[in-house]
């Protein structure tokens, strides 16, 4: 999100004096952790507090508090330093200042989503954290068809970030998927935690970080048995011709199981389809496999994914009586 200079909201990094104003306040946020951060300590904001006030009552209580007189700026304005980060600071006041209208415009960076959760659930604005949560669980669903399997999926590299949001907010259905990409991590960024763009890690609780280490253990094992039920060499009831199909559907477990895909994977809802169709068009001794076949190994993929799916609670010690049930 770019740093947003108006008429309401203004840099004081790039303005030489604020003229004294009994309804202006100055906030400042902490600049992180980036080196070319490092020349300041605070990003400062002059903004009317009306505007804060009006939509959180924490900030209400809080420009109600009388502030020490070193905390006076010298733009003759009050000055309250806030322990957000810079970033955080910009994404609140970017939609406090320009209306929820700003947050449905285009489509939004995850590490905005994530800092609208946070402030508005630490500002108690409600409608702001009602909308980001919405948006956040696009990325993390609760519910097995609005999952994306894809394997380059955002979520890999925010996940760790969205264990932290569910437990803040106790959304507890988000956990699930959320630690299921954590899984998928290497363990260097697991242990050590994900970097966001202005230097914050995020890092995992001691628990949930014994839960990825013994979940990523139990989803290699699932994705290895999900290849073996779907291409187990029992045919379809259609099939027409179980001689030929039965040996090519053990072939191509063969085939499938020898890929890099197979080997430690952790990511056991990952689709199978993808490589099955591949595998049949590419090599000639399966092509013989009939249309019947075919599709009951397209319909078994789906069907081990959803028992995967079901599973993710009790695979990471989760007691959960809402969890979605699907139908295999």
């Amino acid at each position: 999100m770019s740093n947003i200079v108006s008429g309401t909201l203004m840099s004081l990094r790039s303005r030489k004096r604020a003229r004294a104003d009994p309804d202006a306040v100055s906030v400042s946020g902490d600049c992180g952790t980036r080196p070319e951060a490092s020349f300041t300590k605070d990003e400062k904001y002059w903004v009317y507090r009306g505007l804060l006030a009006e939509q959180s009552e924490v900030f209400r209580d809080l420009f109600t508090v009388p502030q020490p007189p070193e905390a006076q700026s010298t733009e003759e304005c009050p000055m309250v330093h806030l322990s957000d980060t810079a970033q955080e600071l910009r994404a609140l006041l970017s939609v406090m200042i320009h209306g929820r209208k700003y947050t449905g415009e285009d489509e939004a960076q995850f590490e905005d989503v994530a800092a609208w959760v946070r402030m508005s659930h630490k500002y108690h604005i409600q409608d702001l954290l009602d909308d980001a949560m919405k948006r956040l669980k696009r990325y993390f669903p609760d519910k097995f068809a609005n999952f994306k399997d894809d394997p380059h999926a955002v979520q890999r590299q925010y996940a760790i970030a969205a264990v932290n949001l569910a437990r803040l907010t106790d959304s507890f259905t988000m956990i699930p998927p959320a630690l299921y990409y954590c899984c998928t991590l290497d363990s260097r960024t697991l242990l050590r935690g994900s970097a966001r763009s202005d230097g914050t890690v995020d890092c995992l609780a001691p628990e949930d970080l014994e839960r990825c280490i013994q979940g990523k253990a139990e989803l290699a094992g699932q994705a290895a048995l999900c290849l073996s039920r779907i291409c187990r060499s029992t045919v379809s009831d259609s099939c027409a011709t179980p001689a030929a199909c039965g040996p090519a559907i053990n072939r191509l477990h063969d085939t499938l199981a020898i890929g890099a895909q197979c080997v430690g994977a952790t990511d056991a809802l990952l689709t199978w389809r993808t490589d099955i169709e591949r595998e049949l068009q590419e090599h000639r001794e399966l092509s013989i496999l009939c249309r019947a076949c075919h599709v009951m190994l397209l319909d078994r993929d789906v069907a081990e994914r959803k028992r995967v799916w079901q599973e993710l609670p009790s695979l990471f010690e989760l007691a959960m009586n809402n969890w979605e049930r699907v139908v295999g």
